[in-house]
């Protein structure tokens, strides 16, 4: 298990892993296929990786998981990150967002990874996913990156003039 490192530098770990895998492997060949080359490489990266991570599934407080098809979370890394495998060519891009998020938010865990291993290249297929409030998405972008928030403060006061 690796030291308590930011987020951010941890994500950009498991980017790299995952272009290796995807440079390794190459794309065309099915999901579980992809995770299990990720869980490997993290593993070999001294990274604690667990598999198919089952998720309670609640609503207004009642369990409502089904039993014996629980939902399942890909990859998660280091207890922090949910990494969500992918193997399509193209498209859905957003509906695997919608999915990491949704995980993210049933775990409490505030950053994921969508990882489309079916593109023509890695960098094509990752997305970050946060699950946070408008106002830890404000702060993270000044620690991150202070001009994408004078952007995004900018278009704001655009929609409300």
């Amino acid at each position: 298990m690796l030291e308590d490192i930011p987020e951010n530098q941890l994500t950009d770990r498991i980017i790299n892993a995952a272009i290796e895998v995807h440079k390794t492997l190459g794309p065309g060949l099915k999901e579980e296929v992809y995770e299990a080359a990720l869980a490997l490489e993290l593993d070999w990266r001294g990274f604690k990786c667990q598999r198919q991570v089952p998720v309670q599934v609640t609503y207004k407080g009642v369990d409502i998981g089904e039993a014996e098809h629980p939902k399942r979370i890909d990859l998660l890394v280091e207890d922090t990150v949910v990494v969500e495998c992918k193997a399509l060519p193209a498209g859905q891009d957003p509906l695997f967002k919608a999915q990491c998020l949704t995980y993210l938010k049933m775990t409490g865990k505030r950053v994921g990874l969508v990882m489309n291993f079916g593109r023509p290249t890695m960098k094509e297929g990752i997305s970050r996913v946060f699950n946070e409030t408008r106002e830890e998405y404000r702060a993270r972008l000044a620690r991150e990156n202070p001009e994408a928030l004078k952007r995004v403060l900018e278009e704001e006061d655009g929609a409300t003039a």
